[in-house]
């Protein structure tokens, strides 16, 4: 494929749709989507992705050395072990509040699509 060749073709976005529709595509969206909520106090406040969530659980939990675990996963079983599953699940819905979130756009555009079934 030569250098200044497009990775999609110029329509991708049409195919997609009409792949959509003729119920030939499944698509997945992943909880990142929920960081661009909007923040209804107008500040730039973000809900956490992967790492920011790893960060603040690991200061929470492991303020010594806050930063040994580096997969999210691996931090959330010490936490289980260490802890318990309660306190896990209470720091991650802190984490997850989205009670001071509005939408964003792309949930909207979400919404919006010709689905089948959700």
């Amino acid at each position: 494929m030569p250098s200044n060749s497009p990775i999609l073709p110029p329509n991708h976005v049409d195919t997609l749709t009409q792949k959509l529709i003729d119920d030939q595509l499944t698509l997945f969206v992943g909880a990142g989507l929920s960081h661009l909520c909007i923040s209804q106090d107008g500040s730039s406040r973000r809900l956490p992705l992967w790492e920011g969530i790893r960060v603040s659980l690991g200061q929470q939990f492991f303020p010594r050395s806050p930063n040994v675990f580096k997969n999210p996963l691996d931090l959330f079983d010490a936490i289980v072990s260490r802890y318990s599953r309660g306190d896990l699940e209470h720091a991650l819905r802190q984490q997850l509040d989205d009670s001071q979130f509005d939408l964003s756009p792309a949930h909207d555009s979400l919404k919006n699509l010709p689905w089948q079934a959700v």
